[in-house]
């Protein structure tokens, strides 16, 4: 039985997951890793351009883009190992530094993610800065983190509410009310370009952007908080 699922949400980006897959597959072989690829309704055949996957991943195929937190969860029920790792397809990282992220996942009471050293929400420390140990840090980046399936299934995964953007915080803000520790590790470095699926989808990304921080001001901070940003960046708009 493999110890990780990983959870792959396509949108537009086959040719990313193409590259993304052929890069790790000695990491998937080594560590047998079983690796669930979601399509979020991507249009002109979706996951079949391109031809067969490196890795063989098993393939979902949604009707229509709901977002990641509901692709994301779709992946996670077709498997039953005990730890999760979500990744973006718009990632860059090493076999050498998901071996180093897979070799930390031994307590169930923590998410793990790495450094971003480019690209959009960055989070912790630069990479490779400082002492090698693990940095607590209040959220992990959704574009690469591991979490057990057991936590994550109890506080019932990524709120499907949120389309795109504040996903992650939401969930790590939960899990941490059920004393769980958020990670960084400063030797897992990747690149995370960012908007690889955005320029297929037709979608305002600022709007989605603004709509989710409005949705978690609002859940954090109450209803009051939500409507002053929402309002705030409606008269900005105006300006």
């Amino acid at each position: 039985m493999s110890t990780i699922d990983l959870i792959l949400v396509n949108y537009c980006t086959s040719w990313m997951i193409h590259r993304q897959l052929e890069r790790l597959k000695g990491w998937i072989a080594d560590r047998q890793v079983s690796v669930y690829l979601v399509d979020a309704g991507s249009p002109r055949g979706g996951l079949g351009d391109g031809g067969p996957f490196p890795c063989n991943p098993h393939l979902e195929m949604l009707e229509q883009n709901r977002g990641f937190g509901q692709a994301a969860n779709a992946g996670t029920a077709l498997g039953t190992s005990p730890w999760l790792m979500f990744l973006n397809p718009d990632v860059e990282v090493s076999p050498e530094c998901m071996a180093a992220l897979s070799d930390s996942l031994t307590d169930p009471s923590e998410v793990h993610g790495g450094v971003s050293s480019l690209g959009p929400r960055s989070h912790g420390p630069p990479a490779g800065s400082g002492s090698r140990n693990p940095m607590e840090v209040q959220w992990i980046s959704g574009s690469l983190m591991a979490v057990a399936r057991r936590i994550f299934e109890d506080v019932g995964g990524f709120d499907e509410a949120y389309f795109m953007y504040f996903e992650d915080v939401d969930l790590c803000e939960r899990l941490r009310r059920r004393s769980c520790r958020c990670l960084v590790h400063r030797d897992v470095s990747y690149v995370h370009r960012g908007h690889g699926a955005y320029a297929e989808s037709g979608r305002d990304q600022a709007r989605d952007y603004r709509l989710s921080k409005q949705l978690y001001l609002g859940r954090r901070y109450g209803r009051l908080a939500g409507w002053a940003y929402g309002a705030l960046t409606r008269l900005r708009g105006l300006a």
